[in-house]
């Protein structure tokens, strides 16, 4: 069996390093980076060369100066350098590398090096603006121009007209958020380090074993996992046939 050491590499957005519990600030709890940091190699005199987000990640993951990769603004548009980045080269050392969070590089889908990458930062509030956009674009301008003729304001126009309208797009937002929070399974692991407050999804992994399995318990926690989701959808299922031909506007 290979001796080599798995290496966990945790970065954090705009958080400087004398707000962690481990280096003394009180008012921040941070029980996890303290852990690794008792338990690792804790580097107090290490620096970024660029202070702005998005250059210092290339500078991190490249190991070239902001003047090097031309980035020294804020430029969420531009392509990682072609250059090595950390993750490829540890793939090439033979490491299997994946990457969990926000990469923060265009496009999105980039992997950077990685062999794999999941993108917490997929599915959040910009997939519900984007989702109730498009629903109210289609929305018909004769219905609207129809509500003002009538003497509705704006506002008017907006809460009794639209809105109601937008039941079927909120139903859809709200379940694939609730599914979405409720399958979270990295958010819990890093926030909660006492069992009583661990998630059922988290509960699932401690009946796995290093050589074995209880899959009876597994089968069934995960049916109890599925009864929350299973309300929400009953709940608001019926909105999901309701379209707009359902608004009254004929011909």
């Amino acid at each position: 069996m290979s001796t080599r050491p798995n290496v966990l590499f945790i970065c954090t957005d705009e958080w400087p390093g004398v707000l962690l519990g481990c280096h003394g600030d009180s008012a921040s709890q941070t029980p996890t980076i303290d852990f690794l940091a008792r338990n690792g190699l804790d580097m107090r005199k290490a620096y970024s060369e660029c202070p702005v987000c998005i250059p210092a990640r290339r500078s991190l993951m490249t190991g070239l100066s902001p003047r090097s990769h031309g980035d020294r603004v804020y430029s969420d548009t531009m392509r990682m350098p072609e250059a090595t980045t950390m993750a490829r080269a540890f793939s090439q050392a033979g490491w299997q590398t994946m990457a969990v969070g926000k990469l923060h590089v265009y496009p999105q889908r980039d992997r950077i090096g990685f062999d794999d990458v999941s993108l917490l930062e997929e599915g959040r509030c910009e997939f519900g603006v984007f989702l109730l956009r498009q629903f109210y674009i289609s929305i018909p301008d004769e219905l609207l121009e129809a509500a003002r003729i009538d003497g509705l304001s704006e506002y008017g126009t907006f809460s009794r007209i639209v809105l109601p309208l937008t039941k079927p797009a909120m139903a859809t937002l709200i379940i694939m958020s609730f599914v979405t929070v409720w399958n979270d399974y990295m958010g819990p692991m890093i926030y909660f380090t006492s069992d009583r407050n661990k998630t059922i999804q988290l509960g699932v992994q401690m009946f796995v074993g290093q050589y074995s399995a209880e899959y009876g318990l597994i089968m069934a926690t995960s049916v109890l996992a599925l009864v929350p989701v299973l309300v929400v959808f009953l709940a608001f299922q019926r909105f999901f046939v309701e379209g707009i031909a359902s608004s009254g506007l004929k011909g």
